[in-house]
């Protein structure tokens, strides 16, 4: 028979604590929930923002933007967006108001995206009222005492909170899983069609979010198999009703699929086969930047992770409510469908052990669907002691209260980074870094903001292991440590998770026995983020500028890299930092009057091939007399000579571009390239006054009916010698590739070039040395011939 709420309710007591413990758990998940940003949440933001440019243009299948398929999670970047940009025009007076709508000062760039602020409330609300659902829904499957108990549970659970409060897919999966299978229970007890409907909406957000919400399918299957095969007795033709069921199940999933995942509109297979193709690549191959368990770093934790990882993720009071339903109590109320959930936790958890892919964060649908025996096993508990202390009526409600003041115990000390927290009967926080992968952006923010106290904070370059987390929040220049140089960085941050991985072993070899600046923990202690100065090599490369700084006047150094110690250095140094030919050459050419010599300065493994590059162009332009080694680091000595750099280049003209610039001459032979080859031009500017604007240069090739057919517009010297930086006087080269396309028809070419105003487009004019203006103000430079 259908188990429908019977007319026993919740205690005065008991509601107090239920309504005590939902008000906590909405406060929680969104109190300091803008404190930093996780892995995953940069590109979960870029995803929304694509995601709604794909509704907005008509263009559907643009919402196909991963194989997660993440399509709920999108949609609710996709209203943290439009939230953000309406508050973004809103005028809002109230300073209180204010603090509330915009927590974080955005305008210094140190704080979370609105976009990403706005799409945490939203999926902090979804997963809140899907408790508050799953406690109706435990209503017609549960006793009073033990929907309590579940209810407060799932509530204040710390792992379900932690990702309940993200951008991101894990909390959603969970809360929707959860709400299918509660559905799909109380349908099987004996509940209307509706419930059945419900089940498979939900099913359907599950999916869309993350793959393994299909899961869902083959649990709705077995479920109403064995509720149909249990009632064989009672119904003829049982089977007929289950595949019924599950086809009307299977309609519902797909209508709201369909209907809330555009790129299905368009193109289904495509689709289909997107997630496909990712969950197979995903399952079959460990995680790229591999994984850690038990003290090591591995590829695949093997078999053993999830237990022990529910074991590390989960509660004492969830431990002691599966062990509670070892009292036994045949005739209890919600029995069944307690063990339909432990066996769908069980059989999720074997799902996804067979994947390579593993983190804890996956088993996260487990912990809503075990609250339920949880909640079973305490009732048994309470019921127990009852009997034992002479039927104290107070008692479940003594014991629920004591419930949530023990897991606000639990949840505080990890505050606001729920994720630290770990199960105190197993050793909490001190043994997880031992055990688990730990970490997943927090503590970075922490990090940041020290570092944004010290002076001329803007200015500072700090190297991470994962600069997404970190660059929100920092005021300074941010890269990341894979692609930094060591030499490079004022500061480090290394992080708990890389470093149980071992990842980025030489920069830890450097860091060995260097004790931090700041480390960034948990209110709990947990260690997360360290702040490290850096001294790679800086005794050498002290040792170096001491030597060039002896020069006369003080020493001239050439740089393919910017070493922190370099720019520390109070020394009397003029420095050359570039990798391109035409910016040493100019560079070179306006120091000539102060320096007779350049150092080359490099240093080990960085930038090879560039070093090769300067080299060469010192070997054009001076003769080396001295080399001086310290530990790597290589210090050339280069007399200059007289002359080096032709003002006017290997073909001579004068043009004057607006009032300010002149153009002198070119380098390069054009009349020499044929279809597919590279254009390459060497322009002469020289600034007559100082530039007040940024000017870009373009280079046009057209064909004789004026089509441009190869084309190059950049800032000079490959955009990296804004024209508001020239010397007056300045002679600047300014080197320039332009492809020509393959299979070009042959016929006469004619090149181009002028300059346009950056914030305006606005060509500046050019006029000849007798005055008269250039039409179009584009200078025909030269032309060129293609033959068959």
């Amino acid at each position: 028979m259908f188990a429908s709420a019977p007319n026993d309710k919740l205690t005065r007591g008991q509601r107090l604590v239920l309504l005590v413990g939902l008000i906590l758990s909405l406060f929680l998940r969104l109190w300091r929930i803008d404190e930093f940003i996780t892995i995953d949440e940069h590109n979960w933001r870029t995803r929304s923002i694509e995601f709604y440019q794909g509704l907005v243009s008509g263009d559907y299948i643009q919402t196909c933007r991963t194989e997660h398929p993440g399509v709920i999670t999108m949609w609710a970047g996709v209203g943290g967006y439009l939230l953000s940009q309406q508050l973004e025009q809103a005028d809002v007076q109230s300073p209180w108001l204010r603090h509330v709508l915009y927590p974080l000062d955005h305008d210094q760039g140190t704080g979370l995206y609105p976009e990403t602020m706005w799409a945490r409330r939203i999926i902090a609300l979804v997963t809140w009222l899907g408790i508050v659902g799953l406690f109706f829904l435990g209503r017609h499957l549960l006793s009073p005492t033990a929907n309590l108990f579940a209810t407060l549970f799932l509530a204040l659970d710390p792992f379900y909170l932690a990702y309940s409060r993200l951008h991101h897919l894990d909390a959603l999966l969970a809360c929707f899983m959860a709400l299918s299978l509660g559905a799909l229970l109380v349908y099987a007890e004996g509940g209307k069609r509706r419930y059945l409907l419900l089940s498979g909406a939900m099913a359907a957000l599950a999916t869309l979010n993350k793959a393994p919400g299909v899961f869902l399918a083959v649990g709705m299957a077995g479920i109403l198999g064995w509720y149909a095969w249990r009632r064989r007795g009672e119904r003829q033709g049982w089977w007929r009703r289950w595949l019924a069921d599950a086809l009307l199940w299977a309609v519902a999933a797909l209508a709201v699929g369909f209907a809330l995942w555009p790129a299905l509109w368009v193109s289904p297979r495509f689709a289909f086969q997107r997630v496909l193709d990712g969950v197979w690549r995903q399952a079959s191959n460990p995680h790229e930047k591999g994984n850690f368990f038990l003290s090591m770093p591995v590829e695949d934790p093997g078999v053993f992770f999830y237990p022990v990882a529910w074991l590390l993720r989960t509660t004492p009071f969830i431990l002691a409510g599966l062990l509670g339903l070892l009292l036994g109590d045949r005739n209890q109320r919600g029995r069944a469908p307690a063990q339909c959930l432990l066996f769908s936790a069980l059989a999720y958890t074997l799902f996804m052990t067979a994947s390579l892919k593993k983190f804890d964060r996956y088993l996260l649908p487990v912990f809503p669907l075990l609250c339920v025996p949880a909640g079973l096993g305490w009732e048994r508990l309470v019921n127990w002691g009852r009997a034992r202390w002479h039927g104290r009526q107070w008692l479940p409600t003594a014991v629920s209260g004591i419930t949530v003041m023990a897991y606000l115990a639990m949840l505080l000390p990890a505050r606001p980074y729920y994720t630290s927290y770990y199960n105190p009967l197993v050793g909490g926080a001190a043994v997880a870094p031992r055990v688990l992968l730990v970490g997943w952006g927090e503590g970075m923010e922490q990090a940041a903001r020290y570092l944004n106290t010290k002076p001329d904070a803007q200015h500072l370059h700090v190297s991470c292991i994962d600069a997404n987390e970190f660059e929100p929040f920092f005021l300074g220049y941010t890269t990341p440590m894979e692609s930094t140089t060591l030499v490079d960085p004022d500061y480090f941050v290394t992080y708990i998770s890389y470093l149980q991985r071992d990842y980025m072993p030489e920069v830890t070899a450097e860091l060995k026995g260097q004790k931090p600046e700041f480390v960034a923990r948990a209110p709990n202690g947990l260690a997360y983020a360290w702040v490290y100065a850096n001294h790679v090599l800086e005794d050498e490369i002290n040792s170096v500028l001491d030597l060039v700084a002896a020069e006369p006047g003080g020493g001239l150094i050439v740089l393919n890299t910017s070493p922190a110690a370099v720019r520390r250095s109070t020394l009397d140094l003029d420095v050359i930092r570039t990798e391109r030919r035409d910016a040493l050459l100019t560079e070179l050419q306006w120091q000539r009057g102060k320096h007779a010599a350049a150092w080359l300065v490099t240093f080990p493994g960085v930038h090879d091939e560039s070093t090769a590059r300067l080299h060469a162009v010192l070997t054009e332009v001076a003769t080396r007399d001295r080399v001086v080694e310290r530990d790597g680091v290589l210090a050339e000595r280069y007399v200059l000579s007289d002359r080096l750099l032709a003002a006017e280049g290997e073909t001579g003209m004068h043009y004057r571009l607006g009032d300010q610039i002149d153009l002198l001459g070119y380098d390069g032979d054009v009349a020499a390239v044929d279809a597919g080859d590279t254009l390459t031009l060497g322009l002469h500017w020289q600034a007559q006054t100082a530039i007040a604007a940024d000017y870009k240069v373009f280079i046009h090739v057209v064909d004789e009916a004026n089509q441009i057919v190869a084309q190059d517009d950049s800032m000079p010297q490959g955009n990296t010698r804004a024209t508001t930086t020239w010397h007056v006087g300045e002679v600047v080269l300014d080197e320039h590739s332009i492809a020509l396309p393959d299979g070009l028809p042959a016929g006469r070419y004619q090149v181009y070039l002028g300059m346009y105003e950056l914030a305006t487009m606005q060509r500046l004019p050019i006029v000849d040395k007798d005055g008269l203006r250039v039409a179009d103000d584009r200078l025909l430079i030269a032309t060129i011939e293609i033959e068959d």
